[in-house]
């Protein structure tokens, strides 16, 4: 197969388990059909001979073209005959085919496939409704466990094909009202229940921040594959091209990658998932006790004069993007000090400390002083993960600084920075008054945490909607957060509880004032009372 799809010029072939497509790209549209039809020939006559056959049943064909007149690009081809070693059949064109699940249009527009996304997350929600209702069945826990397995994963399939377009509202209003229909199930109250408190209420956000999150999860996700990966090279390497790559057309992927990747280094086995010297000692698994940290405060505040002690600490709040800082220290004296800027708190202490172990490979002994214990373990780590980068070059470091002679030796320890007498401490402070200035002109960075982003968008828009006057502006405290009786209700795990509590709390009960309002079906009165509320 390979030798066979090597030869080819403006097509291509790409196969996944039994689907496949043949792409192809013309000056008109007979050009690209006859294109297509030529290769769908090979790839029959190979599958003939391998014992295997395509089935025209499932065969389909589907143009795209740009808005040009018929005279530059010819008329549209409404169907292409196909030949193989059993016969010849024809294939018309559809305006919209399904290829491993996506609803593709023939105009590229997603809102038939994000439309039918939809349909099918209701059909699930319906086809669920035997496994309980507001009065019994499962508890809250188990019904955000079905709707983060099954019905986010329908809702969201195939996002990153309209995620990164301008004008999505109307993609996500549809996904919207969809989800409100998960979201009323799982909170057990009525349809006229406002749906803005239930997100915050049962901790299911709106659908465009789930959308914004999973976005920067496969930003991050695409940044990190290798080099040599379908993804990254498709935009610079594509058989079936009629132009120069060189002019990068935009398409949604070209939106999603970034324009400098971060530096890919090559996992190891599994097998070897650390890294293990035996010139390096990790004093950071040792168990917290009164001995240890004695031990570690005596080494920071009565150091050996020949040896280097590096620190590293957070200068900032914790919000991206995050700058932290390090000083080099020989005995008492201080050598160097410097900060970094990363949009992950992790990710900016291993470049702190990879700075600051430029500045202290001139003695024998270097004692590296970390503020938790996880930052170690992705020191050492080499198998698959954000940062392999870092930790690579920061072993690199080690490995250089170990070789250069058999007495060098490098210890791991873990502090506080709440200690008292620690050395640099007016150092950090002038580090975090000289960084803060230059840290908020920084444009966003591809690496941001995705979950910080959506509790933070979710809460700010919360907020401002509970100042707006709503009248559910009674059920939350002024930090935002669910009130007691809802927290409390969850520990009870009992459905009735619950639901009770959820229609009490935005003013949708089954209580006398609302059955006088609010009489649904009937003909003397079907306004909802959200717009006359009273304390209950």
């Amino acid at each position: 197969m390979g030798r066979v799809v090597a030869t080819w010029k403006r097509r291509g072939l790409n196969m996944y388990v039994d689907d496949s497509t043949i792409f192809s790209c013309g000056v008109t549209h007979i050009h690209s059909a006859n294109l297509a039809r030529e290769g769908f020939a090979e790839i029959t006559r190979w599958l003939a001979r391998n014992g295997l056959k395509a089935d025209p049943e499932k065969s389909e064909f589907i143009s795209f073209a740009p808005n040009l007149s018929q005279d530059r690009i010819g008329r549209t081809v409404t169907d292409i005959r196909l030949s193989d070693t059993f016969g010849d059949y024809g294939v018309r064109r559809s305006n919209m085919i399904r290829y491993l699940g996506i609803f593709i249009h023939h105009k590229f527009q997603w809102k038939h496939h994000v439309t039918i996304m939809a349909n099918c997350a209701r059909s699930t929600i319906r086809a669920l409704g035997i496994l309980g209702n507001s009065v019994c069945g499962l508890d809250f826990a188990n019904w955000h466990r079905i709707f983060h397995s099954l019905i986010l994963p329908i809702l969201t399939y195939g996002f990153p094909l309209y995620s990164s377009q301008s004008r999505i509202k109307g993609v996500l209003d549809i996904l919207q009202v969809a989800q409100n229909d998960a979201v009323q199930k799982i909170a057990g109250c009525f349809k006229t229940t406002p749906i803005i408190p239930l997100h915050y209420l049962i901790t299911i956000p709106p659908i465009k921040h789930t959308i914004k999150k999973l976005t920067s999860q496969f930003k991050i996700r695409v940044a990190n594959l290798p080099p040599t990966h379908l993804l990254r090279t498709i935009t610079t390497f594509n058989p079936a091209a009629d132009w120069h790559l060189s002019t990068n057309p935009d398409t949604a992927l070209t939106c999603l990658l970034p324009p400098h990747p971060p530096f890919f280094t090559f996992p190891s086995h599994p097998s070897q998932s650390k890294w293990v010297h035996p010139q390096v000692r990790d004093k950071t698994v040792l168990p917290i006790n009164p001995e240890t940290k004695e031990y570690t405060r005596s080494l920071i505040q009565l150091p050996d004069p020949n040896s280097y002690s590096i620190f590293i600490r957070v200068l900032t709040v914790p919000s991206p993007p995050f700058a932290a800082g390090f000083i080099v220290c020989r005995g008492e004296s201080l050598v160097h000090s410097g900060s970094s800027l990363a949009p992950t708190r992790k990710g900016v202490l291993l470049q702190a400390l990879l700075q600051g172990l430029t500045y202290a490979s001139f003695s024998n002994e270097i004692h590296i002083f970390l503020p938790d214990r996880s930052i170690s373990e992705s020191i050492f780590s080499t198998s698959k993960y954000p940062f392999l980068f870092l930790s690579c070059a920061l072993i690199d470091q080690m490995i250089f600084f170990l070789s250069a002679h058999p007495l060098h030796y490098i210890c791991f320890h873990r502090y506080s920075v709440k200690w008292a007498g620690l050395p640099g401490k007016m150092v950090f402070q002038d580090l975090t008054e000289w960084v803060q200035p230059t840290m908020f002109p920084l444009p966003p960075l591809p690496l941001l945490r995705p979950r910080d982003v959506l509790l933070q968008d979710l809460q700010e828009e919360y907020i401002q909607t509970i100042r707006a006057g709503r009248i559910w502006q009674s059920i939350t405290l002024p930090d935002g957060r669910p009130p007691p009786f809802i927290l409390g209700t969850l520990s009870r795990k009992d459905r009735r509880t619950f639901t009770s509590t959820i229609q009490l709390a935005t003013y949708h009960a089954f209580h006398k004032w609302y059955s006088e309002r609010f009489r649904h079906g009937a003909d003397d009165n079907n306004i909802c009372p959200c717009s006359d509320p009273t304390p209950l």
